[in-house]
C-alpha cells in the first residue's frame, strides 16, 4: 500500500488502460441502432474480407462485430447496413455513439482510421471527419460521440437525419498488410441527458463511486476504480470485481471493504 498525498493507490496485475466514454450503467434516453449480436443483415466490401460476430471482445450483450481487413483493393473498405425502416434521428436525438477496438501498432503510418457515414432517402450524405489513429487506445475499446448538429465534427452534413436510409463505417487500410482485425460494438443514438447511478458499474471505462455502494455479484470494469472521499464500496460474499483497465484509487476517507467470500481480481 502506498500513500500518495490524501490518496491510497493499489496496483492491479497485467492491466491495459482502456479509456472510453460510456453511458451504459447510466439512465439515458436513447435508441440502440446496432448491438452486433447478429450481423447477417450487414454488407461489407472492398478491403473487408469478412464481417462476423465475436464473443472475445464486447461492451454489452454476448457479441461484438469482428471486421477482418484484407488490404487487397484501393486502400479502403466498408461495413454497411440498410435499416429495415427509415430512421428518424433528428426529432429526439442529438448524438450518435459507437465503440471500436483496434491494435494501433497494425495501423502505424495510417493517418486516419475510419469515418462514419449516413445517407437519407434522397442519397444526401453525412460523413464525419476522418478519425485519426492518435485518438485510439491501443488494444482497447475507444468510444466516439458525434453531435448531429455540430458541423465542425462532420466533413459533410447534407443528409436529413429525420429520414436515414442507411449507415456505414468506412476504414482506411493503405498501410495494413493482410490480415488485420477491428471490433465494433454499441452503436446508439441518444439525446445527451444522463442521470448517473454511481453504484452501478459502467459497461466499460472508469467507475467513479460517489455513494455508499454494495457489490454482491460478479462485475467487470475496464478502467480505474475511483472511490471518492466519504464514499464506500462493500464487496460482500459472492461479489467479485474484476478490474481490467488500470488501478484502484481510494480518496481518504473513502472505504473499500471486502468481506469473507468477496474478492477483487486484476
Amino acid at each position: 500500500m502506498m500513500a500518495l498525498n490524501s490518496l491510497l493507490k493499489y496496483n492491479t496485475i497485467s492491466i491495459l488502460l482502456l479509456g472510453i466514454l460510456l453511458l451504459a450503467g447510466s439512465a439515458f434516453a436513447g435508441e440502440l441502432l446496432e448491438n452486433f449480436e447478429d450481423v447477417s443483415d450487414w454488407t461489407f466490401g472492398e478491403d473487408i474480407g469478412a464481417f462476423t460476430t465475436d464473443t472475445t471482445k464486447k461492451i454489452e450483450g454476448s457479441n461484438s462485430g469482428k471486421i477482418t481487413i484484407d488490404d487487397n483493393f484501393d486502400g479502403s473498405g466498408f461495413i454497411k447496413k440498410d435499416p429495415v425502416a427509415v430512421l428518424d434521428l433528428s426529432t429526439t436525438y442529438q448524438f450518435v455513439n459507437f465503440s471500436l477496438w483496434i491494435d494501433t501498432d497494425a495501423w502505424t503510418g495510417q493517418t486516419g482510421v475510419l469515418t462514419m457515414k449516413f445517407a437519407d432517402l434522397n442519397t444526401n450524405p453525412c460523413s464525419t471527419n476522418s478519425i485519426p489513429l492518435a485518438n485510439f487506445n491501443d488494444e482497447a475499446w475507444t468510444s466516439f460521440s458525434y453531435n448531429l448538429t455540430n458541423a465542425a465534427e462532420w466533413n459533410e452534413l447534407d443528409c436529413n437525419f429525420s429520414e436515414i436510409d442507411w449507415f456505414k463505417f468506412e476504414f482506411y487500410t493503405d498501410v495494413l498488410t493482410p490480415t488485420n482485425f477491428a471490433w465494433i460494438d454499441y452503436f446508439y443514438a441518444f439525446n445527451g441527458t444522463t442521470t448517473t447511478d454511481s453504484c452501478t458499474a459502467p459497461a466499460s471505462g472508469d467507475w467513479k463511486i460517489e455513494d455508499n455502494c454494495t457489490l454482491g455479484e460478479a462485475d467487470t470494469i475496464t478502467g480505474d476504480l475511483n472511490i471518492t472521499a466519504g464514499s464506500s464500496l462493500n464487496i460482500t460474499n459472492g461479489g467479485t470485481l474484476t478490474v481490467q483497465g488500470g488501478e484502484i484509487y481510494i480518496w481518504t476517507p473513502g472505504v473499500l471493504r471486502i468481506e469473507s467470500g468477496g474478492q477483487i481480481n486484476g
